[in-house]
């Protein structure tokens, strides 16, 4: 579990190094670690290129340097890549929904938000003040943007926002799908989640 490290367990396989996000909730668990010896290394990428820095290093720590550079840079070639392609379209706009519980977004802070730049899209809530804010139904109703899309993990039970947003005229047309796997998750596997956004936001 993400947010409840067992110890234990973690002390039972004997590590070299433990690697951990600098946020989500793990403090106690990673001040017990660091008090029993373990080394720990704490980083979280802000920003997609960072995910390439976070590889380097990772790769440096566990004596495969060269690995490291290699997918470094296969990263920041991708990225340069999203950033060529020039669409015919105006930058449609966008509101991008993570959760199935609550209408929780992103700002162009996030992760998340920084692909749908890198899509060239214009996310509704960018200038939000927190990364992942909390939005009423009533504000995305306002910003009517061209494209709602919601994460939800392939082969998962139908979303009950489906049925909700399909309630309001010429929403249900707008609705898309992606994989939180691929696109909320600060590794290589982005790439991939950003590629299917892009072909997502410009149909």
């Amino acid at each position: 579990d993400a947010f409840a490290v067992n110890v234990e367990l973690i002390v039972s396989l004997r590590p070299n190094i433990v690697f951990a996000w600098s946020t989500g909730g793990t403090n106690r668990a990673l001040t017990h670690l660091r008090g029993l010896g373990y080394a720990i290394y704490i980083n979280e990428a802000r920003t997609i290129a960072g995910i390439g820095d976070t590889l380097s290093a990772m790769a440096k720590l566990t004596g495969v340097p060269e690995r490291g550079e290699e997918l470094h840079n296969r990263l920041l070639l991708r990225l340069e890549e999203f950033q060529q392609v020039s669409y015919s379209a105006s930058r449609p706009t966008v509101f991008f929904q993570i959760s199935d519980q609550n209408l929780y977004s992103v700002n162009s802070d996030h992760l998340i938000g920084q692909a749908i730049q890198l899509c060239k899209g214009e996310n509704v809530f960018a200038e939000q003040p927190v990364s992942v804010p909390l939005v009423s139904m009533e504000s995305i109703l306002m910003a009517d943007p061209d494209v709602l899309v919601i994460s939800k993990p392939e082969g998962n039970a139908e979303s009950p926002w489906k049925a909700k947003w399909s309630r309001y005229p010429g929403f249900k047309e707008k609705l898309r799908w992606i994989d939180p796997g691929l696109i909320s998750r600060p590794s290589l596997r982005m790439l991939e989640g950003i590629d299917q956004l892009c072909k997502i936001i410009h149909g």
